[in-house]
């Protein structure tokens, strides 16, 4: 999991999205605090402005009596707006709130506490000395500002999550031919290495891609030349090398002493080392270098059977039991001549680390058409983290309990087989528990 969050961190995407929502909802939230209080404002000006509409309804023709008291009809959401008339010569007083009201008060609007309510309250005189005052109160007027502020939000926070959906649909939009180079990229291996298509990519990158893509070219023909090489060589060394194993085949064993006997021994089973690691050689170069064809198959009964023929002698003289488990009669998305490859190279390695009176399991099953095939070892298995260097060339995996140690070329040689075919190979113990004996998957898809 911290790996994950590792690379989404680390992701352009992820930054891009994550910055451009901040700033987002940064910019809306400043809007939208300027709109609301902006709102709330106007809404308390025009409240304002309506007290001065209603003292205009109030003319000379209009006026109520001198000290009554008028209440509008409060409309749903609209405060209740109090109206008087106070005659300035009368001593006759006003009742509550209006009595609380000053008369040495200019005309104009005022915030008061009137009877334990705060009430905006307007103030205009006539010249017949008389004040006309219009009242709110402040709770009811601060109420609806409130609300129509508030109501100016909801747009806001609809929006905003809108938005950020198609933000971030328009940026995975735009950066879907990135995570297509990089899954070519990723899928590319030594026999289909391809160049990245430049085809819809953003122009600030593309310098970036054609220089990868001029690296891939060198990098293709440094494979090719590095196979060519292997091959020519081989060939090279076969024919003295078979020359050579001729003329020590040809020395007679029966009047030599012991000493040279011993030698002859010697030289003959390097010989014989040496004619194995050409054929491996042999066998690696035609693999990197032929191609899958498609629609191929092979039955992987009638090749197992020939393969283990072909081992049987040493499987019988290290005494090994070798189990198979599945259905053998299917067919294999693989030529007969790859998959007999495959097959020797696996068991070839399986009794190689097995020891003497050894177990070497095969379990064949195919699902969805996918085959899987899994040989696994009593050896003394590999830890996971000579794992990664198991496919490469010439490595080999020292065994003290073992000197039967072969070329380091038969995975390598799977590997290539199962790349090309686009398949998968992984490796553990075959006893997890014990961390003992080891077990190889193939994947062919």
């Amino acid at each position: 999991m911290d790996g994950l969050k590792i690379m989404a961190i680390g992701s352009l995407k992820y930054q891009l999205s994550l910055w451009l929502t901040v700033s987002l909802i940064t910019a809306a939230a400043g809007i939208a605090g300027y709109t609301f209080f902006n709102t709330y404002q106007e809404a308390i000006e025009w409240q304002d402005a309506t007290l001065k509409q209603v003292s205009k309804l109030f003319d000379a023709e209009h006026k109520p009596k001198p000290n009554t008291i008028i209440k509008t009809k409060s409309e749903k959401g609209m405060p209740e707006i109090l109206v008087a008339i106070r005659d300035m010569h009368q001593t006759q007083a006003l009742t509550l709130p209006f009595k609380d009201v000053s008369k040495q008060l200019n005309d104009g609007l005022y915030n008061l506490t009137l009877a334990e309510n705060d009430y905006r309250v307007l103030i205009s005189s006539s010249l017949e000395r008389q004040q006309l005052l219009v009242l709110q109160k402040t709770s009811e007027r601060d109420e609806l500002a409130w609300e129509m502020a508030r109501a100016t939000l909801l747009p806001f926070i609809a929006v905003i999550p809108l938005l950020i959906l198609i933000m971030n649909l328009i940026l995975h939009s735009r950066l879907k031919p990135i995570q297509l180079a990089a899954k070519a990229v990723e899928s590319s291996y030594r026999h289909n290495i391809k160049p990245i298509s430049l085809e819809d990519l953003p122009t600030e990158i593309t310098p970036f891609v054609s220089e990868i893509n001029h690296l891939i070219g060198r990098l293709k023909s440094s494979i090719e030349e590095q196979e060519i090489f292997i091959a020519n060589a081989a060939h090279e060394l076969r024919s003295p090398l078979t020359a050579l194993s001729l003329q020590a085949e040809c020395i007679g064993d029966e009047n030599l002493p012991v000493k040279e006997l011993q030698r002859v021994k010697a030289l003959r089973l390097g010989i014989a080392r040496s004619r194995k690691l050409l054929e491996q050689l042999l066998t690696l170069a035609r693999v990197q270098g032929s191609h899958i064809v498609e629609h191929q198959t092979a039955n992987i009964e009638a090749v197992l059977k020939s393969v283990i023929e072909d081992l049987y002698p040493i499987v019988d003289e290290k005494n090994i039991d070798l189990g198979i488990e599945g259905d053998l009669n299917i067919d294999c998305p693989l030529d007969k001549l790859d998959l007999y490859t495959l097959f020797k190279n696996l068991l070839d390695n399986a009794i190689r680390y097995s020891p003497e009176d050894g177990v070497i399991d095969i379990q064949i099953s195919q699902q969805s058409g996918q085959t899987q095939i899994t040989v696994s070892d009593s050896g003394i298995g590999v830890t996971p983290e000579h794992h990664d260097k198991l496919l490469s060339p010439f490595y080999r995996v020292q065994d003290s309990q073992n000197t039967n140690i072969g070329s380091g070329l038969g995975l390598s040689i799977v590997n290539s087989i199962v790349e090309k075919q686009g398949g998968r190979i992984s490796f553990g113990y075959t006893d997890e528990v014990q961390a003992k004996g080891f077990k190889i998957k193939v994947l062919l898809t």
